[in-house]
């Protein structure tokens, strides 16, 4: 029915509504309703008075229905458009069901009052979770590692810190040494990070200071470190500008030189701190090499700590070699079969976030779910004739770490 003789068919529409409505109602409806349009199944009504409407249709639509289906020969869709007094039409308003039932409100609110719980519930579980890792992350938690190296014949124990950012367990950290000497190490490694770029250097020379009477003590600098101590980036075209290096012509004193205090203050409380270079240390019957890795961003790695690390992993037979690198990416993106017996490694944090059966939820260096792709960021791993165990740090400051206590981590390194 494609916009037929409007006037016929409202006249046979009032002819049959006759035989549905009261002649009252029917009165109103010849009086306050007009047919615009008729398309298909379509029928259109204009009306000037709203409250006659409203009655009208809250008592009539089944009527008009019927009268509409029997006309089309089809389920008809009836819609009304509201008429000003200016003569404008309005928008088409809904048919049938104007005005919803109090059944179908109550349903409305119920289904928004069910929303409304289930986001509650979901806040609240999230606040708990919150709260939950907050407390746990104002502890730190010990983690043992039990590893059997080449040339071991005492066993021995290393203690690592890594990754603090100025954190305190306790008044001048007296928890986080009270624990480190009841748990007597032979070697202590810091690897990076446990001094804040904005921290104060007081409470990690203090730190220092307490932890050279417990055992000897290494230091290998992070980016947190490096940018304390020096006024460029660690990447090999920033240092080559910084010292004027150009290739074969590059003076790694001149970048040593470049630190502005920070290493003589950590060394003047009895921790040795490595700049690409190693150390030697008799524990018992063993010989350790301990190499301390400065720039371990992999773009300057070879070109100023190339020479001394190419000795630490060559030189010297009958010896544990023993790595302090603050970023484990170095090991990703150069492929070496060998860094030494085992290699000590921090900077990820562990993910920040870590999921149970799923680990890290994000990395800046891997983006999401690391682990999946097998991707330094905690624990022990193997690559290629070396072990390299990724601290997540004992960090408490920042981002909430979630299911991701701050950790120290102790190796207890067993002859065979």
């Amino acid at each position: 029915m494609q916009n037929l003789n409007i006037d016929g068919i409202q006249s046979e529409f009032l002819e049959h509504l006759s035989s549905c409505l009261s002649a009252d109602d029917l009165a109103v409806f010849e009086k306050g309703f007009t047919l615009l349009n008729v398309q298909d199944n379509i029928f259109i009504f204009e009306y000037s008075d709203k409250a006659v409407y409203k009655d009208f249709v809250s008592r009539n639509i089944n009527a008009l229905r019927i009268v509409a289906g029997g006309i089309c020969a089809k389920m008809p869709d009836i819609r009304f458009k509201y008429k000003n007094r200016t003569g404008q039409v309005t928008k088409e308003t809904q048919d049938a069901d104007e005005k919803p039932s109090a059944a179908h409100k109550d349903y409305k609110r119920g289904i928004r009052n069910i929303i409304a719980s289930a986001v509650c519930m979901v806040l609240a579980f999230v606040l708990a979770i919150v709260s939950v890792n907050f407390i746990a992350n104002r502890k730190f938690k010990e983690n043992f590692y039990s590893l059997s190296l080449n040339n071991t014949y005492d066993n021995f124990r290393i203690i690592q810190i890594s990754d603090l950012h100025n954190s305190s367990y306790g008044k001048e950290n007296d928890e986080l040494l009270s624990r480190i000497k009841k748990l007597s190490p032979d070697v202590i490694a810091m690897t990076g990070d446990c001094l804040d770029v904005n921290g104060d250097l007081n409470d990690i020379t203090y730190l220092c200071t307490e932890l050279a009477k417990i055992a000897p003590t290494y230091y290998a600098y992070g980016n947190n470190e490096w940018q304390r101590a020096f006024d460029f980036d660690m990447t090999l075209e920033a240092i080559d500008k910084a010292i004027g290096a150009t290739d074969g012509n590059r003076d790694v004193s001149k970048l040593l030189s470049r630190d502005n205090g920070l290493k003589s203050a950590l060394e003047a409380t009895g921790v040795k701190v490595l700049f690409n270079e190693t150390d030697t240390l008799d524990i018992g019957a063993n010989k350790l090499k301990i190499f301390g890795t400065l720039t371990f961003n992999p773009s300057a790695f070879w070109q100023y700590a190339g020479d001394e690390f190419y000795k630490f992993i060559s030189e010297g037979d009958d010896c544990i070699r023993l790595n302090l690198c603050h970023d484990p990416l170095l090991m990703e993106t150069i492929k070496e079969d060998y860094w030494g017996d085992l290699v000590l490694s921090g900077d990820t944090h562990g993910g920040v976030v870590r999921l149970p059966g799923i680990g890290a939820v994000y990395s800046r260096n891997f983006g999401l779910l690391p682990e999946r792709n097998n991707h330094y960021i905690y624990g022990k791993y193997r690559t290629g004739s070396s072990d390299i165990i990724v601290s997540s740090g004992l960090t408490n400051k920042g981002p909430i770490r979630m299911f991701n206590q701050p950790e120290l981590v102790i190796v207890d390194v067993n002859k065979y």
